[in-house]
């Protein structure tokens, strides 16, 4: 009782000085309330500030330290430790990496947080392919009444080549891929020319089309080069039929290659004989050099005029 007394009077000179500091405010000589108190009471006032204990809580924080301690020097000595061939925790997740290419080829990479890392130099083993040539002085001629005229200048012509011409007088178009087919059975040679279509005016451009495919699908996979010929005539189709294979002989320059026969006899209108479709013998001869170029010049123009 009598302590609790002592606590009461000291809590109320504490608010009495609180009071005075309050009303004395702005005053810059204010007096310590503290040394209005006896050495008594001070000495009692620091008893009460400090409070008891019986060691329990400082021993559980130096346990706890302890505790935390020897746990990260743990982890630490199994880091250290850790062998790579025996170590069987799943391994970190790596930082997500966003790989960019640039227009030389080059990869670099950026992290998600924006650093740039080093580029990596891209394959320098890169493989050109060319047009496909012939890679050998065989060819087959497969043709009409226009072939009968070009043969013996095309023979001068490629004079040291194995040359077979099979060409005749009214020859349809449907003839002459019979013939061809025959061939095919055989072996094709690497280089194969067709001069077609001439005695075909009104016949359906679908199947010449076909026909002209097909002679392209097979000369790639022969690696080998085949050669076609327009046609002049002025006639719807046959206009029809030359645009068309302008386009596609543009299309597949790596394996064909086209006689503008129409372009030439155009160009040269007296290369005409009287009947305006076949040729003079300088018309014969200027086409004769046109598919002699095309069969053994690698870098011909795709269309020969």
């Amino acid at each position: 009782m009598l302590r609790t007394l002592t606590i009461l009077s000291l809590l109320a000179i504490v608010a009495a000085a609180a009071i005075e500091v309050v009303s004395r405010a702005g005053n810059d000589t204010v007096e310590p309330t503290a040394s209005k108190l006896t050495q008594d009471q001070r000495d009692d006032l620091a008893e009460l500030s400090v409070p008891k204990s019986d060691g329990s809580d400082s021993a559980s924080s130096s346990s706890s330290s302890s505790t935390t301690g020897a746990s990260s020097t743990a982890n630490a000595a199994t880091d250290v430790d850790r062998d790579p061939r025996t170590d069987t925790r799943a391994p970190q997740p790596l930082e997500p990496v966003a790989t960019t290419t640039s227009a030389t080829g080059a990869s670099s990479s950026r992290s998600s947080t924006g650093a740039a890392r080093p580029a990596t130099a891209a394959s320098t083993s890169t493989t050109t392919t060319g047009p496909a040539v012939p890679r050998s002085t065989t060819m087959l001629v497969i043709g009409d009444s226009l072939t009968v005229g070009t043969d013996p200048y095309l023979r001068t012509e490629l004079k040291s080549w194995d040359l077979t011409i099979d060409s005749a007088v009214g020859r349809h178009l449907a003839t002459g891929m019979d013939l061809y087919d025959a061939a095919k059975a055989k072996g094709l040679p690497d280089t194969v020319a067709l001069g077609l279509l001439t005695n075909d005016a009104g016949s359906s451009l679908a199947g010449f089309q076909a026909d002209v495919r097909r002679t392209i699908t097979d000369a790639r996979a022969r690696r080998g080069r085949v050669i076609w010929a327009t046609v002049h005539d002025g006639k719807q189709s046959f206009t029809d039929a030359n645009s068309w294979l302008r386009k596609v002989a543009r299309q597949n320059a790596d394996v064909m290659r086209l006689v503008d026969w129409d372009a030439l006899v155009t160009k040269h209108p007296d290369y005409l004989a009287g009947d305006h479709v076949h040729g003079t013998a300088a018309a014969y001869a200027a086409r004769a050099k046109l598919y002699a170029r095309a069969a053994r010049d690698e870098h011909a123009p795709v269309i020969l005029v």
